[in-house]
C-alpha cells in the first residue's frame, strides 16, 4: 500500500504528552514494518513547520526552527519525500473547480492533486471527512490501519 501522511499525523506523532502519540508511532510502525511505502510532501513539510514553530498561545508547538528541523529531518529518513510534479497547479486547478471547494481545503485538494499525479491511493490522516468529497482517493484514520 502507498500512503500519504497527512500533517496533523507528523504534528501528533512528535507531539510532546500528546495522549495519541504511542498509537500514532505504533500505527507508522505497523506499516513500515509491513513494507508499505509512506510518504510526504513539501506543503506537507511547510504545513509541518508552521504550525511546529508557531507559539503555543497561537495553537502551535512552540519549537524552535532547531527542533522543527531535527523533526523534519526525522521524517525525511521514515517518509519518502514525493516531487511535486510539473502539472500539479492544473491539476489542483481541476479538483478545486470540480469540487467547488473554498477556503482552507483549497490545500487538501493539493494533496489530492499530488497524489493523483503519484498514483497514491491512500491518505492517512486525522480528519478523513475533510477528504471525504474526494472519491479518488481513500483517507484512512490511524485507528482504522491494523
Amino acid at each position: 500500500m502507498n500512503v500519504l501522511v497527512d500533517t496533523n499525523v507528523l504534528l501528533q506523532l512528535r507531539a510532546a504528552e500528546s495522549t495519541p502519540q504511542t498509537t500514532l508511532d505504533t500505527v507508522l510502525e505497523r506499516l513500515v514494518n509491513a513494507h508499505h511505502r509512506l510518504c510526504f510532501c513539501t506543503q506537507v513539510a511547510i504545513e509541518f513547520w508552521s504550525v511546529a514553530t508557531r507559539p503555543v498561545a497561537a495553537n502551535g508547538l512552540g519549537l524552535s526552527t532547531t527542533e522543527a528541523q531535527k523533526r523534519l529531518r526525522y521524517f525525511a529518513m521514515l517518509l519518502d519525500w514525493l516531487p511535486e510534479p510539473a502539472d500539479i497547479g492544473p491539476r489542483w486547478l481541476n479538483l478545486v473547480c470540480q469540487h467547488a471547494v473554498k477556503s482552507k481545503p483549497a490545500h487538501d485538494a493539493w494533496l489530492v492533486a499530488l497524489m493523483e499525479a503519484h498514483g497514491l491511493p491512500h491518505l492517512l490522516t486525522l480528519n478523513t471527512a475533510d477528504f471525504a468529497r474526494f472519491q479518488n482517493i481513500t483517507a484512512l484514520h490511524p485507528s482504522a490501519v491494523q
